[in-house]
Formats: C-alpha cells, structure tokens, sequence
C-alpha cells in the first residue's frame, strides 16, 4: 500500500513541479489536503502521509510530514470516519487451487529476463 501511495505522491508533485524527494513541507501539506478534500477515507489520507514519512526515512532525509503545516492539515481531519471501511471478500477454494497451480510458474519480468524455475520455487 505504501508503494501505491508513494506513486500518486510522486505524480501529484511531479505535475505541480514539486520534488517528490526530498520534499517541502508544504508540498506535503497540500498534498494531503488536497487528498482529503477529494473525498477519500481518513485512513487513505493517513496512510499517505505514513508512506511519505517512510520513504524519505528509508532514503535518510528529514521527513517533512513531521512539520507544523502537516500537523495542521491532520488535525483538521475526522477522528472517526463515518464510512465504513469494506472488508475483504474471503478466497474461496477455486481461487486458492489456481494461485498453487500457477505460483511456481517462471515469470518474465520487466526487463525481458525470466527468473530461473529455483527462483519461481522460492516466491
């Protein structure tokens, strides 16, 4: 999930000519208010700004949602979502026979390689 949220961080900055890494503090702030106001679940907008704070800690920069512009913007957030969250349909048996029929299958990835059949066996 953090990747996901990490790529539509990205794009959103990208398009406003914004450094996703590292990024300004209030680049960061607008972001997630911007994200908010679109209507998604408070849980989407916290995980955005979780996915933020551990990319840049995995790249060893200051993180900038630990600012007081963020703050702000997360504080003006809804302390219980009155959506519910959907919970996951359960796999059923035939979907579970097709993901072990198919698992160890060799894939190609994207660079054009495909991975050796001890590699397939091991993911």
């Amino acid at each position: 999930m953090y990747a996901s949220q990490w790529a539509q961080w990205t794009a959103w900055a990208r398009r406003r000519g914004c450094y996703p890494l590292p990024a300004d503090p209030l680049a960061v702030a607008a972001y997630l208010s911007d994200r908010a106001g679109s209507g998604v679940a408070v849980a989407t907008v916290r995980q955005a700004r979780a996915a933020i704070s551990a990319f840049h800690g995995d790249a060893g920069v200051a993180d900038p949602a630990d600012n007081e512009a963020v703050r702000r913007v997360m504080s003006c957030l809804p302390r219980d979502d009155s959506r519910p969250q959907r919970q996951a349909t359960g796999i059923t048996r035939e979907g579970l026979a097709a993901i072990e029929a198919t698992a160890t299958i060799p894939r190609t990835g994207p660079s054009g390689r495909r991975e050796s059949e001890a590699q397939a066996r091991v993911r």
